[in-house]
């Protein structure tokens, strides 16, 4: 199959929440690339996958899996979206480090998660909550870099003030147990969502779980012990927006350095 005219289906990556991952090979010469298909039932469906994927095309960022073009397929005699991503060919992700390393050493796991937070700090400033932040989402570059991917349950903020998912699913969003509590209403859920399930992914950096014990946490440094709390908490209680939490992980850098 050919895509836009342009990229060649190749052998299949992964499966997303709502479509197949390929690898893609650029026909005029340019760099291989994976592909989205999206697959949905209905148009009107359709419709609001290929919007969303047009306004994560906008983030620009190291941290962030870029989008390189938005296109169309045709499948069954039906029309649906595809997304041609940049491809990053190490199949690594950070549930892997965690598996291989659990648990990392302070100012790893703080470096890692001030690279993710940036993206995210990104993606916010850009009107996009990403709904699914876990470690499986961080895909690692030929670096060791985490890039955010799969913002399939993400949440846009038009121009106007209004919202718009590209599914309106009624099913509690994200994955437990990275996923904030009050993303049991999906209407309302804001930045501070992301900023919940970093507070987890921090916590699985350190202690090699998402759900580590009181006793675990105590055994942290007590300003990394702190933070996971200011994360991982009620929405009133918890830092407000990613700029606050770079502070703090600059703060913590400090106290991994001297460690």
């Amino acid at each position: 199959m050919l895509i836009d005219d342009r990229w060649e289906l190749g052998p299949p990556i992964a499966k997303g929440s709502f479509g197949r991952v390929f690898y893609g090979t650029d026909t005029s010469g340019g760099p291989d690339v994976a592909i989205k298909l999206l697959h949905s039932d209905n148009v009107e469906a359709a419709t609001r996958m290929a919007r969303a994927a047009r306004k994560i095309a906008h983030l620009q960022h190291p941290g962030i899996v870029p989008i390189l073009a938005v296109t169309t397929y045709t499948r069954l005699t039906q029309t649906h979206p595809a997304v041609v991503m940049e491809l990053v060919d190490t199949k690594r992700t950070v549930r892997d480090t965690i598996a291989s390393r659990q648990p990392l050493p302070l100012d790893e796991a703080v470096e890692l998660l001030q690279l993710v937070t940036g993206a995210v700090s990104h993606a916010h400033m850009n009107d996009v909550v990403h709904r699914d932040l876990k470690p499986e989402n961080l895909l690692e570059d030929e670096c060791g870099r985490p890039r955010i991917i799969d913002f399939d349950l993400a949440k846009f903020t038009t121009s106007t003030g209004a919202t718009f998912t590209p599914t309106q699913v009624a099913i509690q969003m994200g994955s437990p147990p990275y996923s904030a509590p009050e993303l049991t209403n999906a209407a309302t859920a804001t930045p501070a969502v992301d900023l919940y399930s970093l507070g987890v992914i921090f916590a699985e950096l350190l202690t090699g779980t998402p759900t580590p014990t009181e006793a675990r946490l105590d055994a942290l440094p007590a300003e990394a012990t702190q933070l996971i709390r200011d994360l991982v908490c009620p929405l009133d209680e918890r830092i407000k927006n990613a700029d606050e939490l770079a502070s703090r992980l600059a703060q913590l850098e400090q106290v991994g350095k001297a460690a």
